[in-house]
């Protein structure tokens, strides 16, 4: 009989233990959780909305053929994706080709690339823009290749072999600096009430 009552006095106090350890796991785990949702929604609560949009836009064209002189989701080009992206998400207008976009926009350092810059290649013998693709963050970018609208990496060696050089479309930049500055006394004044 007391060989029972051990056994159920050790096996409740491993019970217990690991109930208890359960718990504080999974809480540790939910805090944890909890914390990078929260911190998600803050940095996405600061990303301005019109970068949302263009990005937003710019995703949903993922995996539309390509078709070169195409600017709709039935095939499309680089330059009349872009075009097409900025168009529908922000009302600015692009020129047509990549080489007249690049144009276009003010020249920005690769170290310097913010969401929503246009990164340009030359892919061709001459040098010259020849594609064009946006940018998102992180490194990467989407366009229109070959292969259809997808994401790739500036990094990956075709790309980063053929670069050119970045530009930023100086109206869709002041559109962004605009909302920024509106956020900030927009917030300024909460805190004060």
């Amino acid at each position: 009989m007391r060989l029972w009552l051990v056994i159920l006095t050790v096996a409740a106090a491993i019970g217990l233990t690991s109930c208890g350890s359960k718990r504080s796991a999974a809480s540790e785990e939910y805090s944890a959780e909890e914390y990078i949702r929260q911190e998600l929604e803050e940095a996405m609560h600061h990303t301005p909305q019109f970068t949302k949009a263009l990005l937003d836009e710019a995703y949903s064209w993922r995996g539309t053929p390509y078709r070169y002189g195409g600017h709709s989701r039935s095939g499309t080009d680089c330059s009349g994706f872009i075009m097409e992206v900025y168009q529908t998400a922000v009302g600015i207008k692009l020129p047509r080709n990549s080489a007249k976009q690049s144009e276009y926009c003010s020249k920005v350092k690769r170290s310097d690339l913010e969401p929503g810059d246009l990164v340009f290649f030359a892919t061709g013998k001459k040098g010259k823009v020849n594609h064009v693709g946006l940018y998102l963050g992180d490194g990467s970018m989407i366009h229109a290749s070959t292969h259809g609208v997808m994401v790739s990496g500036l990094d990956e060696p075709y790309f980063k072999k053929h670069y050119l050089h970045s530009g930023r479309v100086d109206s869709f930049s002041d559109l962004v600096k605009k909302e920024k500055k509106a956020n900030k006394k927009q917030n300024k004044s909460k805190k004060k009430k």
